[in-house]
């Protein structure tokens, strides 16, 4: 859930709308990109704001970029879901830290093979187990 602060943001929600079973891709926040262009029509109503808490339902969650890189991706990485991070032109101090296929699964910048990449997480949950692993925060940041 977002708002659609980015472009990139918006073709989950369009692509995968009916695709409930694999994805739950909403906007709670327009006002960046709705136009009658990028209507409701297209990307459905707003819904509702799901807490931080409440993302750790989900076994998977995509970090996909806002007006900078996406401030959630260091919380996330502290909780027990799998990360699938869209390759960003932004960084974030900590990132050199970062190795994709270790601590994340890496999603092309124009989500192209999201698809693709959940698939290959809900088919290999022992690689998924080791990624999940390696999220502790005093192994990422060892000095």
């Amino acid at each position: 859930r977002g708002r659609d602060s980015n472009r990139e943001r918006l073709g989950p929600r369009e692509t995968h709308r009916n695709e409930t079973s694999c994805f739950d891709v909403a906007l709670y926040q327009h006002g960046f990109f709705f136009t009658k262009e990028y209507s409701e029509e297209v990307y459905g109503p707003k819904a509702k704001h799901v807490s931080f808490h409440d993302f750790f339902k989900y076994k998977y969650q995509i970090n996909i970029d806002g007006t900078v890189a996406a401030y959630r991706f260091p919380y996330l990485m502290g909780g027990g879901s799998l990360i699938l991070k869209q390759d960003s032109q932004y960084y974030e101090h900590f990132y050199r830290h970062l190795r994709p296929w270790v601590h994340y699964v890496p999603v092309k910048r124009d989500l192209s093979d999201i698809v693709e990449r959940l698939q290959w997480a809900l088919d290999h949950d022992d690689e998924v187990l080791y990624l999940l692993r390696s999220y502790h925060m005093e192994e990422t940041f060892e000095g």
